[in-house]
């Protein structure tokens, strides 16, 4: 078996490898040659770490097994850690042996802005020339590398409560003071925020706009408000998963700016072409990312295929 560290996956998986492997993922699902099962979010208490575990099967004839422990820590960035931890596992699909144990932090790092770039060329107005990102953490550095490659010439501002002027300084990006002065004009927004209230609104944006919403996971907190749910066509990586943890929809739903039956177009079938994404120049499209298991094992193929081919992680035998 081969173990990955986050040093060994971000020097095997470029963000153009991440895209291609996810979106190849996307079009798997939309063939159902990847197996999905549901996720489980588990809780022990108040400031314990939230645990998440992702099964996942490609059902391919040589295809894996993969499964993602996630867990979420409260406090670690004041120890000085990413708040998420974990690994990724891929184990033979006919035999169950396992084959790799990858650092779970880079894989969600990468896989997460590679799914918002793949959403991004599907459905935002091409040859974007402002983004803006909202958060400073671990996913504005990652959603800045997969936009920026996609992107070169665009301009970045960067917004965040907190880590904003360094972060700013470190990638070149412009800081601005409040989130309207990053997101008005720009054609593409990502929130990657641990918010738990909304921090983009109708008002804060202009026509046009392709808005990623990353930072929220859970029924109970959502970065979007209801109205720009409302005034948006809404994107989803899984509509299964949107009926339980989505907060943006539930909560719009909840408070009646959208019906209780308003849900969204799965972003599979807008690039298999089976459902349309933008309709016009003008429309405001939201892709809402709660992250699936199959983007952890298209990455997590991605990396320990290419980690063989580079020599690196360090082999063990259990």
């Amino acid at each position: 078996m081969l173990i990955l560290s986050a040093d060994d996956v971000r020097r095997a998986v470029s963000p153009a490898l991440a895209f291609d492997a996810v979106r190849d993922a996307f079009l798997r699902l939309s063939r159902d040659q990847i197996g999905t099962f549901p996720r489980h979010q588990l809780s022990a208490g108040p400031r314990r770490a939230l645990m998440g575990v992702m099964p996942v099967a490609d059902l391919s004839e040589d295809g894996s097994w993969a499964m993602k422990v996630v867990l979420v820590g409260p406090d670690n960035r004041s120890h000085g850690l990413d708040s998420h931890q974990g690994f990724v596992m891929l184990a033979d699909g006919r035999t169950g042996q396992p084959l790799a144990m990858i650092d779970a932090t880079s894989v969600t790092a990468l896989r997460t802005a590679a799914a918002s770039a793949v959403a991004t060329v599907a459905l935002a107005n091409p040859d974007p020339t402002r983004i803006a990102i909202l958060g400073g953490g671990t996913q504005a550095r990652s959603h800045v590398a997969a936009l920026r490659s996609l992107y070169p010439s665009a301009v970045f501002t960067l917004w965040a409560r907190s880590n904003a002027s360094a972060l700013a300084a470190e990638l070149a990006l412009f800081k601005a003071d409040t989130v309207r002065e990053a997101t008005l004009g720009a054609d593409i927004v990502c929130t990657v925020t641990g918010a738990y209230e909304p921090i983009l609104a109708v008002r804060d944006i202009c026509p046009g706009t392709h808005v990623n919403a990353v930072g929220a996971s859970r029924p109970t907190a959502r970065e979007i408000a209801g109205d720009l749910v409302a005034a948006s066509r809404l994107i989803l990586d899984s509509a299964a998963q949107a009926e339980t943890e989505c907060g943006e929809l539930l909560l719009a739903r909840s408070e009646g700016a959208v019906a209780a039956d308003h849900a969204g177009t799965q972003l599979q079938d807008v690039i298999a072409g089976h459902a349309p994404g933008r309709g016009a120049a003008t429309d405001i499209t939201l892709f809402k990312s709660l992250g699936i298991a199959a983007q952890d094992l298209a990455v997590g193929q991605a990396a320990l295929a290419s980690a063989r081919a580079l020599g690196l992680g360090t082999e063990v035998d259990l």
